[in-house]
């Protein structure tokens, strides 16, 4: 089922680490401080296949930045995921691990 995604929808995103994969699953929305390396060509409107490094789908989306965008900057939305392949919790679920603000009124 991979290789059909690979040939229908030839263009990458990478994610950095694999909490980031379980977030994307449970739809966080994919910034760019979370894409470890893309293909070249990447147009507006594309369709993209996003996926962890060992190549394992994570989820379909429509990219919302070019190449050459993404190269010149580091924040903003890289793309929006449109249907999530990847089961939720195949990876770790790290988030809220970190300093947490809370404020009581």
């Amino acid at each position: 089922m991979l290789k059909n995604f690979f040939c229908v929808l030839n263009i990458l995103f990478y994610l950095k680490k694999k909490p980031k994969v379980n977030a994307v699953c449970y739809g966080a929305k994919l910034l760019l401080p979370g894409v470890l390396r893309y293909e070249d060509g990447i147009e507006i409107n594309e369709q993209i296949v996003i996926t962890t490094t060992k190549g394992e789908a994570v989820a379909l989306g429509i990219a919302l930045m070019t190449t050459a965008t993404m190269a010149t900057c580091d924040h903003g939305m890289a793309a929006k995921i449109k249907r999530v392949v990847m089961e939720r919790d195949t990876y770790p679920r790290k988030w809220g691990y970190g300093p947490v603000v809370c404020y009581f009124y």
